[in-house]
């Protein structure tokens, strides 16, 4: 299911591609996806994936792509965002949750107004 962006928003939601690998659930298939964003040709982070894999490994290393601005996540009562060390750097002092073992830190947003300000928060041209 895909998460609407607002009109003119810099940021495109792209389904990130799936590898089984040896270990149990999902994963990014990190080199495919680097291959689809380097051939879309476009300059800067505006790349969010629109799922999360099973896996915090392949989401490490997706995150860590120039292309990828983050990874959202539909929670029960509101969107998920997950972001690398260096999308966090972008976002000052909004508070984020630090996943233990992992350079990830999860943006819980739980209502319409919680959205519309983190949208605001991030960079032009993210």
């Amino acid at each position: 299911m895909a998460l609407p962006l607002p009109a003119g928003s810099p940021l495109q939601l792209i389904e990130p591609p799936w590898c089984f690998g040896p270990r149990a659930g999902k994963l990014i298939d990190v080199p495919l996806l680097t291959f689809q964003l380097r051939s879309a040709g476009r300059p800067g982070r505006w790349a969010v994936l629109g799922d999360i894999p099973d896996d915090f490994e392949s989401l490490e290393a997706a995150l860590a792509l120039p292309e990828v601005a983050g990874a959202a996540a539909l929670a029960c009562d509101g969107i998920d965002i997950w972001l690398g060390r260096s999308q966090e750097a972008a976002l000052g002092s909004w508070p984020v949750r630090r996943e233990e073992g992992t350079t990830l830190v999860r943006v819980e947003l739980r209502d319409p107004e919680q959205a519309d300000a983190f949208l605001r928060a991030l960079p032009r041209g993210a």
